[in-house]
């Protein structure tokens, strides 16, 4: 579960819900990585991101603490959360976690005219790795969201607006 919350200012508030079925039991924690700067368009620029006010912590009790990293990945540059903690081993397969952040600079603005003048957050929520069974996000912002897409791997995904926030799933 992913909460995007647009604010007046620009800014967003991130918040991820994780709830992993680990493969065995003996696993320290879980990797989480927030993009940082990546390319954009014309591949000669890139869009940068300001990351803010990293909050970690977990429902099932498992332990929450963090190493961060940051690291240059294919063009990108990627802050890596290493969740967890490496001197205690996790007694269960089952771990949940809340990762929450605030990120400035990932609203684009669009227009034909100032009439016409909006703002897009296109952001990618979720990766390849792990395997991910299912999703949803919602996004809300002051005033409502009026359009929503969305695409997953080659395809689309379930989304909708409802009530001025739009909701993603799959």
């Amino acid at each position: 579960d992913v909460r995007y919350e647009v604010r007046s200012d620009g800014s967003v508030g991130v918040t991820y819900r994780l709830d992993y079925r680990l493969g065995e039991t003996g696993r320290r924690g879980i990797l989480f990585s927030i993009i940082r700067r990546e390319p954009y368009g014309d591949g000669i620029h890139d869009a940068v991101y300001k990351i803010d006010d990293i909050r970690v912590s977990s429902p099932s009790g498992a332990p929450a603490g963090y190493e961060e990293t940051t690291e240059n990945v294919n063009g990108s540059q990627l802050t890596t959360l290493r969740i967890g903690d490496p001197d205690r081993a996790l007694a269960t397969r089952d771990a949940s976690y809340l990762v929450s952040y605030d990120v400035a600079g990932t609203l684009k603005t669009h227009s034909e005219n100032a009439a016409d003048q909006y703002a897009e957050l296109y952001r990618d929520v979720t990766t390849d790795y792990p395997h991910i069974h299912n999703y949803s996000v919602s996004v809300s912002a002051p005033g409502g969201v009026r359009a929503t897409d969305c695409s997953a791997g080659q395809g689309e995904c379930a989304h909708s607006v409802d009530g001025g926030t739009a909701r993603y799933s799959g």
